[in-house]
């Protein structure tokens, strides 16, 4: 896909320079060009020369001595990445008439595009990513309702607290209706061009065809619609969520909580199975979100709802190998996307996560999570740790002791010594000596409650890099 020489010029833009041609002329070739030199048609040359020939089909451009060979390699650089661009997107065309792998195309979209790219149907359900789940961790953050492109044709969303790339949309439209989206992350932090929106608009246009993007005939339910206006934000007037939950005779609860269970991408059939027999299973409407099954529970302020108020539901967790994750209870109706992203942010933990159960809290692991945010963000995890829990590990290490587990446990215990003894299979006095041994070696006064908030901190970073495998502790440790 040739480039047009004001496409070029685009590029060294604030370079002082003199042109001399027609913008609209596709350029193939960037070359320096000398006095009696032929000039031929395709080709942008390069001169330091005052004096310039008279060539209706040429295209020379004049620069300053100092900014020639730094401008050559700039526009080399540009045509070649245009080229294997132009390459990767010929080959997607050749690709669609085949038959394809939803994720053979969108791998060849990122080479297109150079980043993470996600595409996504009309109700904003993530098909398919390059990255795989790599980035899925920011994409609760493209659910602003400012970053979406009702209406437009490209829209782009800049870095900030919830996402550190910029992001950028294409909208695909089939027959001249809205039926999906492209979603670029800019990961190399480089700005969006003109040429970058070019190649997200041809991209939109050869993906148009793709069935996984075909109108579904089922008319969505006006209660699966307030969920997925609640869940993507678009609702957030606490007094309109009310009337429609009135239009729906939704009754309004104290509290409210969001489950959500993560499903892998299912077919049809298969999904509304599942989705039947967790609703049979909880006892509430089950609703298909993204690759999820959403349910949003309501109760009364002084009930604390937990994974074993349903046990049906564990059962059939542990035998399909599904994991839940709950939100924290909430009563500003607004935050009902903000509890969605906890319980979805619960799932993606799950690995981290210390108890069995495929069942996780939010309120249980929000200190993994903002270790993990921490750790992402490159914070050297360790260096937060109290010295005497890192003296501790290395004396571990040593002298071939085990003093930092039963820390661990008896600091998630509550400092309960018979809970702790239960939890590391040994007798109470075996433990009321570690303890005591901990004590006079390592000086710890366990009655100092800031003292103990630094150790529970300190033992969870070693939990969370599974130093000490807390599941094996006990239960939840958060």
């Amino acid at each position: 896909m040739g480039l047009t020489a004001a496409q070029l010029l685009n590029v060294i833009e604030g370079t002082p320079h003199h042109f001399l041609g027609s913008g609209q002329t596709e350029i193939y070739e960037v070359t320096l060009w000398h006095e009696g030199e032929s000039l031929r048609p395709g080709a942008l040359f390069l001169t330091s020369q005052q004096n310039l020939p008279l060539e209706p089909t040429a295209c020379i451009l004049s620069l300053q001595q100092k900014d020639m060979f730094s401008v050559f390699a700039q526009l080399q650089a540009v045509l070649a990445q245009d080229y294997r661009r132009s390459s990767a997107l010929s080959k997607l065309g050749c690709t669609l008439s085949k038959e394809p792998v939803i994720e053979e195309l969108i791998a060849l979209c990122q080479d297109v595009m150079s980043n993470p790219i996600y595409l996504l149907d009309g109700q904003f359900h993530v098909i398919a990513g390059s990255d795989g789940d790599q980035m899925r961790h920011l994409y609760p953050a493209v659910f602003d309702p400012q970053n979406a492109p009702f209406g437009l044709r490209f829209s782009h969303a800049g870095a900030d607290s919830l996402c550190p790339y910029s992001r950028h949309f294409g909208t695909i439209y089939h027959d001249g209706v809205l039926t999906g989206y492209l979603l670029v992350f800019s990961k190399d932090r480089r700005d969006f061009s003109d040429l970058d929106q070019n190649y997200l608009g041809h991209l939109c246009s050869l993906l148009a065809i793709l069935p996984h993007l075909k109108i579904s005939k089922r008319m969505m339910s006006a209660s699966q619609q307030l969920v997925l206006d609640l869940l993507q934000g678009r609702i957030t007037d606490p007094d309109v969520i009310r009337q429609r939950f009135s239009d729906l005779n939704w009754k309004e609860e104290e509290k409210y909580y969001v489950l959500s269970i993560q499903a892998e991408p299912l077919q049809a059939d298969a999904t509304e199975t599942i989705q039947k027999e967790l609703s049979r299973r909880i006892k509430l409407p089950v609703y298909t979100y993204e690759h999820y099954f959403v349910a949003i529970l309501g109760c009364d302020t002084h009930i604390n709802i937990n994974q074993y108020m349903f046990p049906e539901l564990l059962s059939y967790l542990a035998e399909n190998k599904l994991f839940a994750g709950l939100s924290k209870a909430f009563v500003d109706l607004s935050t009902f996307r903000q509890a969605f992203e906890q319980s979805i942010i619960v799932v993606q933990l799950r690995s981290k996560l210390n108890d069995p159960i495929p069942f996780a809290r939010y309120e249980d692991s929000t200190l993994i999570h903002l270790l993990d945010i921490a750790n992402r963000s490159g914070v050297p995890l360790f260096s937060l740790c109290h010295p005497v829990v890192n003296q501790i590990y290395q004396y571990d290490l040593a002298n071939d002791t085990e003093y930092l587990k039963p820390l661990t446990a008896y600091i998630y215990n509550n400092l309960a010594l018979q809970q702790t003894a239960n939890v590391l299979f040994v007798h109470r006095n075996t433990l009321y000596h570690r303890i005591n041994l901990l004590k006079d070696l390592f000086n710890i006064d366990f009655t100092s409650p800031r003292l103990l908030m630094k150790l529970w901190l300190s033992v969870s970073i070693y939990t969370y890099f599974d130093i000490v495998h807390a599941r094996d502790l006990l239960g939840p440790m958060f």
